[in-house]
């Protein structure tokens, strides 16, 4: 009698490719410092190494890579956008058994650093200005490429106005006055970037 054993061989069989969940920033979220934490969960029994795909440089590429990810626990990548504009980003990943995937969708994210320019200009008085009209015309120019609000400051009441990238100047007119007033106006962009007038 002839017994012939062999050795004990185990195969694990794994077809399905890892989930990536995009956590923040939000899609189409605005940034104005350019420093931006891409936050994802990767999940799969097997995951191995994920990757941050961006095209910052103008090129859809990998940016930075951890091969130290845990299923199911949200990680970070660390980017720092060096000019203004709007980008795409993603996360690869993949597993020990060679399977791999991005997240369902590529996420935008708008960088603006600077902010609106923001001038008045004629018909609105200069500083320390006398006269005997007893309306005036507070009239700004704007130079902004996406959209926010304009806040006129008369006397401490407040109008806020939205306005467009498309658009570049606006005014209120405050009539039946007498006595001394003071204004201002601000303005802010969809990234949060502020300026006022002097």
């Amino acid at each position: 009698f002839y017994e012939r054993t062999s050795e004990l061989r185990t195969v694990t069989v794994d077809a399905t490719k890892p989930a990536v969940v995009l956590n923040s920033p939000a899609n189409n979220t605005w940034d104005n410092d350019g420093n931006v934490q891409m936050r994802y969960t990767p999940s799969d029994t097997n995951i191995d190494t994920c990757i941050l795909y961006t095209n910052f440089s103008g090129i859809w590429q990998a940016n930075q890579s951890n091969d130290s990810v845990i299923s199911g626990l949200q990680d970070t990548f660390n980017a720092t956008i060096v000019k203004d504009g709007n980008f795409i980003w993603n996360i690869y990943c993949n597993d020990s058994a060679g399977n791999m995937g991005f997240g369902v969708n590529n996420f935008t994210i708008n960088i603006d650093t600077q902010p609106p320019k923001l001038n008045f200009t004629s018909p609105t008085p200069s500083n320390d200005t006398n006269t005997t009209s007893t309306t005036i015309i507070v009239n700004v120019t704007y130079q902004e490429n996406n959209s926010g609000i304009i806040i006129f400051d008369f006397n401490g009441t407040l109008k806020i106005k939205s306005y467009s990238a498309s658009e570049n100047f606006t005014n209120e007119t405050y009539a039946s006055l007498q006595g001394v007033y003071r204004f201002n106006v601000t303005i802010n962009d969809s990234a949060g970037n502020v300026n006022r007038t002097e």
